[in-house]
Parts: C-alpha cells; structure tokens; sequence
C-alpha cells in the first residue's frame, strides 16, 4: 500500500496480514475444526493427540494477544477466534491448559479491563463459554455443571471486584447527598 507521500506503509502490512491470517483460523475453528474434534471423540479418527495439539495451539497463540500492547485490529481478530473455538469445539479440558488458567485468573484479577473495549468483551465471553456451554459427546451427569457454575461465578465476582467497589462508592456518595438535604 502506497501513502500519500508515497512511501509504503509497511505498518499497515504489518497489522493487516496477522489480523486476515488470524480470520482465516477463525474460519478452520468455526468449520473444520469441530467436526475433527467430535470424530475423534466417537473413536472414529485414529489418533485425537493431534485434535489436542490443535486446539491447545489455536490457546496459545491466540490467548497472549488479547493484550493492550497488540494492535487493536489483531487483538479484536485473536478475540474472534478463540470466541469460535469456545463456541463450536467446546474442548473440555481447556481450563487444563496452564495458558487458559493464566488467562482465566488475569480476568479474574480485573486485568481484562485494561483491553479496549470490544476486546475486553471477547476475552470475558471466551472466558464464559469454557464455563457455561456443554461438552460434546458427554452425558449430562459427566458436565460437572456445579463446579463449573462455581468457578464461573468466582471468576466473574473477581473480574467485576472493581465495578462492584465502585457501585458501592458511588451508593454511598449519594446517600451522603440524600441526608444532606
């Protein structure tokens, strides 16, 4: 790409092919991937460590760039694709991957609100989904559904710690104001 000036804007190359690159993850999450995931849950595909090794790279790639010191372009693309992976492959032993429970305990930390806002939304409902949306190819009984619930709740309360804190400033200020008159 030419700027006016006439020089290359190599910078915008440099944030424009990660972020398409990323997209086209995004797309292998959302319309591959799944289908390999469930196969080798059913026995029917012959070794599942590589689904394991996708899915754990796919986390660790994506997760360190939900960070405020990446372009916002390629945090929101790293965003949108680890959403994907938590809405159709749903892997279950995702909070097993020490990258996923760092993540999971910065948010919980209220480190997420540092991000831009649309990234921030990402991370916390990449966070959601490992909690809250079923396993594939598990009984209900095999959901763990009450620990899930729990860690979820805990993670949220920690992660909203300073909103609440601030609610709670801001209901005391006025009901200060409200005696005063």
């Amino acid at each position: 790409m030419v700027t006016d000036d006439g020089s290359d804007n190599i910078e915008h190359l440099f944030i424009e092919v990660p972020a398409h690159s990323l997209g086209a993850l995004n797309a292998f999450c959302r319309d591959w991937l799944p289908g390999y995931h469930l196969a080798s849950l059913r026995g029917t595909f012959q070794d599942s460590k590589d689904v394991t090794a996708y899915i754990a790279t796919l986390f660790q790639l994506g997760i360190p760039l939900l960070s405020r010191e990446v372009p916002e372009r390629i945090a929101v693309s790293a965003g949108q694709m680890l959403l994907t992976l938590t809405n159709t492959v749903r892997y279950c032993h995702s909070t097993q991957l020490p990258i996923v429970q760092q993540f999971i305990i910065e948010g919980s930390k209220g480190q997420f609100n540092s991000l831009p806002l649309l990234t921030r939304k990402l991370a916390y409902r990449v966070v959601s989904n490992i909690f809250v949306l079923p396993w594939p190819e598990m009984s209900d009984s095999q959901q763990h559904w009450d620990s899930r619930a729990h860690e979820h709740e805990k993670f949220m309360t920690g992660a909203l710690k300073d909103f609440s804190e601030l609610q709670t400033t801001l209901g005391l200020a006025n009901n200060d104001a409200a005696l005063a008159n």
